[in-house]
């Protein structure tokens, strides 16, 4: 006798794979600003409260000030499980004004543990059904990442569809309401057992898209102090703060304070000293910069009067006249007016001239793409308007080391590991230690990013570990466009760099007594030239005849008879016997000094040579 069989599954199963796949507060908030944007949404607004009580809707799970809630004696069964269910107070909700969903929406895919259907959307090349969007999630981890921020999830949902015959987007004239309790998934209930409030209601006028409210957060000290300020700093790192490329915006509010990353963004690169911009098109490679004057300037005294007396005091007209006629080539070369920014420059690449992979004859072509780096100093920042985001230095400092780096992002959302932690994958780092680059940017001192869509860059596909690309003629010469990139960047600062250091040769004379390495040179050549000329001289002095003649000049004279009547003549004679023991000593001790001194040439003919 044969009997059909299933296979069943542990509830608890459900809640390890959402441990095991989101691995902290943070991934698990960004993947549900990702459900957002796939959602079609032009925004995705994210409210912390760990402390507030949401009043926007009645919450199937109550709130209460500890926690607990007066349970009726004839509630039902469902009624005291749900009570049982109160949280105290604290959420995080995220609304979106996306397409949402309906019941079918809701059982078939939102309920459904499965592979979610965007990753055949993306191997078919299907975009979303309003925005068009290639959608970045594909492994349905949305819902399952709230168990890592609390303990109930609430869901109310509005469908939008498009209404082929009236040509317009309508709104569904109902709201749906799903309620989880993450406590009810355990080792003792099967999935297919673990309740699931879901009901509907008819719309407000001005309800629309998706709300998640989370309550009983796990842990509320992850949104407070210095905790806090790393989610920020996270946040800035895998949704990108650049406005220029973000196809929509992300909203974030803490305890009632806004965080502005597009302020935060436009402040820091407000004190940039140099900042690149460039722009691939399929056909051409275009890269543009501007660049401060300080960046000449220096960090020791010596070299920062240099810089006033060369160029501070002109705002280095001449030396832009110098850069013109007899400096290094620098592409597209401007002077800009003004005391903010020195020079700008300009240059494009024909995409054929780059030996780039082909296929058949054609270039593999990864999609046009855009980006920026800009370079900081640590070291005597002019904060000016910054200070109203950045109340000290340190703070500034705490950002930049926090933030530096050049990352991708993709529709927003920054892929790892490029720019994270210390990953130079632009090799800005490796140009610099072997010596190609000397006076190049510097990994910790840049903030920057490159923007890709799914839509135009789909040749770029990722790990399926969200760990960098896979290796493809398209990423090898995505990357290769990006090494033309930092070798352009560094090109022109080496240019500048070495440029500066012939003007500063030419005019070492205006320099008010600080010495050149050549003047340097020939003043110690001097110093042992006078050094073995007073030896010389003094090798002719015969002071200790003189003195051992004078001694017995004293003696003759004391001895005289007559000699008491003329004691001004004998106390003279004392003291000349004196002193010219006290030279005599000056000049054995001197003669060291000028031997070690008489050295000195051939001490400035091997550092002038070293240097060299």
């Amino acid at each position: 006798m044969s009997t059909d069989a299933r296979f069943d599954i542990n509830a608890m199963v459900v809640r390890q794979l959402g441990e095991q796949l989101i691995s902290d507060e943070v991934t698990a908030l960004v993947e549900l600003v990702k459900n957002a944007y796939d959602a079609d949404a032009s925004f995705a607004l994210v409210e912390v409260s760990t402390e507030g009580t949401y009043t926007e809707d009645d919450l199937h799970f109550p709130v209460a000030p500890n926690g607990e809630v007066e349970i009726p004696k004839r509630a039902t069964a469902e009624e005291q499980r749900r009570l049982r269910g109160a949280v105290p107070p604290g959420y995080i909700l995220v609304r979106d004004d996306g397409t949402g969903m309906d019941r079918d929406d809701i059982e078939e895919g939102w309920l459904t543990i499965s592979l979610s259907k965007k990753r055949a959307m993306k191997q078919s090349g299907a975009v979303s059904p309003k925005r068009k969007r290639t959608p970045l999630g594909d492994k349905g981890l949305g819902r399952l990442s709230t168990q890592r921020l609390g303990d109930r999830l609430e869901m109310f949902t509005v469908k939008e569809r498009y209404d082929e015959a009236a040509d317009e987007w309508i709104y569904s004239d109902e709201e749906h309401h799903v309620a989880v309790n993450w406590d009810e998934f355990h080792d003792e209930v099967r999935l297919g057992e673990v309740p699931v409030y879901l009901a509907e209601r008819p719309r407000e006028p001005s309800r629309r898209g998706t709300r998640l409210v989370v309550t009983g957060l796990r842990d509320p000290s992850v949104w407070l102090g210095t905790a806090q300020e790393a989610l920020i700093g996270r946040l800035t790192q895998i949704i990108s703060p650049f406005q220029a490329e973000r196809p929509f915006r992300v909203l974030l509010t803490i305890n009632g304070t806004r965080v502005d990353f597009e302020r935060l963004t436009r402040t820091i690169r407000d004190v940039a000293l140099s900042t690149h911009e460039f722009v691939f098109d399929g056909d051409h490679l275009h890269v543009e910069g501007r660049i401060k004057l300080v960046v000449l300037r220096g960090n020791d005294d010596r070299k920062q009067e240099e810089y006033r007396q060369l160029v501070g005091n002109d705002l280095g007209a001449r030396f832009f006249e110098f850069l013109e006629d007899e400096g290094r080539a620098i592409p597209g070369l401007t002077y800009i007016e003004g005391p903010e920014w020195f020079i700008s420059y300009r240059v494009s690449f024909d995409v054929r001239t780059l030996g780039l992979e082909t296929r058949d004859g054609a270039i593999v072509d990864p999609g046009p793409f855009m980006g920026e780096i800009d370079q900081f100093g640590y070291k005597d920042v002019e904060l000016g308007d910054a200070r109203e985001v950045f109340s000290r230095i340190a703070d500034y400092t705490k950002y930049l080391q926090g933030q530096s780096g050049v990352r991708i992002y993709r529709d927003g959302f920054g892929i790892r590991p490029y720019g994270f932690g210390n990953n130079d994958w632009l090799g800005f780092r490796e140009e610099q230690t072997s010596g190609r680059s000397f006076y190049g940017l510097r990994p910790k001192n840049m903030i920057g990013y490159v923007a890709i869509t799914s839509k135009d860059n789909p040749l770029l596909e990722e790990k399926t570990d969200r760990e960098g690309f896979t290796e493809t003629p398209a990423s090898a010469n995505f990357m290769a466009l990006m090494g033309h990139v930092r070798r352009q960047v560094n090109g022109v600062f080496n240019s500048l760099r070495r440029s500066y250091n012939d003007f500063r040769k030419e005019h070492q004379e205006e320099l008010r007594g600080i010495l050149s390495a050549e003047a340097l040179f020939e003043e110690l050549r001097e110093t042992s030239a006078q050094s073995k000329a007073l030896d010389a001289a003094t090798e002719e002095l015969e002071i200790g005849d003189v003195a051992s003649s004078l001694r017995q000049t004293l003696e003759q004279v004391q001895a005289l008879p007559e000699a008491g009547a003329n004691p001004d003549i004998e106390n003279l004679l004392r003291q000349a016997v004196e002193q010219l023991g006290v030279a005599q000593d000056v000049i054995r001790r001197a003669a060291f000094i000028r031997e070690r001194a008489g050295r000195l040439d051939t001490a400035a003919d091997y550092l002038e040579t070293q240097l060299e």
